[in-house]
């Protein structure tokens, strides 16, 4: 994949959106755009409405948004209760000389770049292995 594709399309949905939102031009409904970026060549394909399609068809039966995890049946992983504070809690329970553990969940080379005096390093991705 390319690096720059995604920013070409995602310009290309934005144009589309602002199309739809403003009423102008002509939006790609009922159409498909492909873009081949390796050849530099669009093609464009018609699409027939289908009758029986659940969400635009004549008898939708998808009208509210849905929980895609849950519809396209993509495992939850486990809840862990991992307490955090704001900024001004841990001030006040730095101040007070409350006795705790502070982790900095942030990669390594950002730890680098700015620390809090004390914190622990646990990048977020170690986290859930780490919990003990």
């Amino acid at each position: 994949m390319l690096g720059v594709l995604p920013g070409i399309i995602g310009t290309m949905q934005a144009t589309e959106a602002i199309k739809l939102i403003c009423g102008i031009g002509e939006p790609l409904i009922g159409r498909l755009l492909h873009f081949d970026a390796l050849r530099m060549k669009f093609r464009e394909f018609k699409l027939r409405r289908d009758p029986l399609c659940p969400v635009c068809g004549d008898h939708p039966t998808i009208t509210d948004l849905i929980d895609y995890e849950q519809f396209c049946g993509v495992a939850q992983p486990a809840k862990q209760d991992v307490p955090t504070v704001s900024v001004q809690e841990l001030k006040a329970t730095m101040d007070q000389g409350g006795d705790f553990l502070l982790l900095d969940v942030r990669e390594p080379h950002e730890y680098e770049i700015a620390r809090i005096e004390g914190a622990k390093l646990v990048p977020l991705g170690e986290l859930p292995n780490r919990l003990d």
